[in-house]
């Protein structure tokens, strides 16, 4: 684990009457992982051993500019007193790539006591990758109005309202490690590590073969949309009794789509024809 975090924050005192303040928060996280995973499995009643590396960064970065501000907007008005205002405005990002992750499963040959890995295209033996990407900007205001009917009936007027909206993009895109024809007749290269088995030397049309393992549902945009406001009226009315009301207003909307990605297949043909005959398919 590789982790990386730092806080950054400023203030200025315009006067006692109002400050504005600026926070920024920057949380790094990189991990890579390697688990191996052996043992008896009732549904396959074999020994196997499933294989997993991945390498994940992940970052959250938040920033914050808040503002409170006491100020006499009607000086001449006996009733109305100090306002207090106070404002917020903030911008955060959060990311989250895999970079690398592949899974292989080894099976366990009882003749020969010895593992090798799977030639079932169901048991994994696939390598993916992944990114999601969140944006979201949040800006709220809040006002506080207390007025003064003579020092006996004090009433105090609160209102203000709030936005916030979040995108994200999401993918992830897997592959799954066809058999070359042959494959299964061939321990010796069986027994061998990921790295040999699936190395660019056998990857080519007549060995293993990549076949797109994802469903559209997980390549998407979506986003979320909210505004809301608020209007509260507390008021002293006597020495024992006092009285509170309030409305508020929330409307939000939720969207999200799928995409299909753009695959080009190729077809190979001998080198005086090309070049290769390729159609698109979304």
């Amino acid at each position: 684990n590789i982790d990386l975090n730092g806080i950054f924050s400023a203030g200025l005192e315009i006067d006692p009457s109002n400050t504005i303040s600026f926070n920024s928060i920057l949380l790094r996280s990189t991990t890579r992982a390697g688990l191996i995973q052996q043992g008896f499995v009732s549904e396959v009643a074999q020994i196997v051993q499933d294989v997993r590396s991945q390498w994940i960064e992940r970052q959250a970065w938040m920033n914050q500019l808040t503002g409170s501000h006491l100020i006499d907007l009607f000086p001449e008005n006996q009733v109305l007193d100090m306002t207090t205002i106070d404002w917020r405005v903030s911008y955060s990002t959060a990311q989250r790539d895999s970079k690398d992750q592949k899974d292989y499963r080894y099976v366990f040959n009882d003749t020969d006591q010895v593992f090798r890995i799977s030639t079932n295209t169901s048991d994994g033996n696939k390598i993916g990758f992944g990114a999601l990407d969140d944006t979201t900007w949040d800006g709220g205001i809040d006002v506080s109005q207390p007025m003064n009917f003579g020092g006996t009936f004090l009433v105090n007027a609160n209102f203000g309202g709030a936005y916030t909206k979040t995108e994200r993009v999401s993918d992830f895109l897997r592959f799954r490690f066809r058999p070359a024809p042959g494959f299964a007749s061939n321990p010796d290269l069986r027994e061998q590590v990921p790295e040999i088995i699936y190395g660019t030397t056998n990857i080519d049309p007549l060995g293993f073969k990549l076949e797109k393992d994802s469903s559209e549902a997980e390549a998407f945009s979506a986003s979320i949309e909210t505004q809301a406001g608020y209007f509260q009226l507390d008021a002293q009315v006597a020495p024992t009794l006092r009285f509170a009301a309030g409305v508020r207003y929330e409307s939000g909307a939720q969207v999200s789509d799928s995409f299909a990605r753009l695959t080009v297949f190729c077809v190979d043909v001998p080198v005086h024809q090309q070049p290769a005959t390729c159609e698109t398919n979304a």
